[in-house]
């Protein structure tokens, strides 16, 4: 990535590459002109360079956690680490993470913004965003506490979702909760907490190499203007995929 309004990142894998096969690749399969923040922290902007990574982790934390003694702020920096290491060998481009603190008009901003080149299989012209969205995220949407639209992208076509996923007391999450009975209580109370998840994919009208961004925030009450940052970077970028010796797919 550039430090630029649209950073232009090289794709090097696609929704069905492994991670075996991603640090195997000999080539590029393609470009992804990425419209995304420039003051973010991005954890994959070094790429396979794991010493110039590591050493940018090790500074943030020095800076976010000055007032922790040294063993936590090395534990931190290894979390930080192996997380970056499994998104990159999950075939992801991007992972920006985006901390403010509390003010007088909002509480602290924790949000995490992650962004992954898929295949997209053709698409029907009548087919609904809930519809394309289940299948990338394999679980149906019906009856799911859910809000989905579609929308106009720089690719072509965008659908998007918004979601406040559950955290039950023992742990586990639900991701899109069910919608309470008419007359029931609210989904809030079947949790111990509530987190706020927007998820977003570009792709043009016909298939092909689409971009999936995927974003959380600590707080859900946060999670429709995280879901507008989601939906402008998702909706600002594309993905050009290589044809043939460094010809590029517009």
């Amino acid at each position: 990535m550039t430090s630029t309004p649209e950073a232009t990142a090289t794709a090097t894998a696609t929704g069905g590459t492994t991670a075996g096969s991603l640090r195997e690749l000999p080539t590029p399969l393609g470009e992804v002109s990425l419209f995304a923040p420039t003051d973010w922290f991005d954890l994959l902007t070094d790429g396979q360079d794991d010493e110039a990574a590591q050493a940018r982790i090790e500074q943030l934390v020095a800076q976010a956690y000055a007032h922790r003694d040294q063993g936590i702020r090395d534990s931190i920096a290894d979390t930080f680490g192996t997380a970056r290491r499994l998104f990159l060998d999950d075939g992801m481009i991007s992972c920006g993470l985006i901390a403010l603190p509390t003010t007088e008009e909002d509480g602290p901003v924790t949000w995490q913004i992650c962004a992954g080149v898929i295949d997209v299989s053709p698409l029907d012209p009548d087919i609904n965003a809930g519809e394309v969205l289940s299948r990338h995220f394999g679980e149906r949407l019906e009856g799911k506490q859910v809000y989905v639209e579609s929308f106009p992208t720089e690719m072509g076509t965008g659908f998007g979702l918004v979601s406040q996923p559950g955290i039950t007391p023992s742990g586990e999450v639900d991701t899109f909760p069910e919608l309470p009975p008419p007359g029931g209580a609210p989904v809030s109370s079947r949790y111990a907490a509530q987190l706020g998840m927007s998820a977003a994919l570009s792709c043009p009208v016909g298939g092909g190499s689409g971009l999936l961004v995927v974003g959380n925030c600590l707080d859900p009450e946060q999670v429709v203007s995280l879901a507008a940052l989601v939906a402008l970077i998702c909706g600002k970028s594309k993905v050009r995929r290589y044809e043939g010796e460094g010809e590029v797919t517009r």
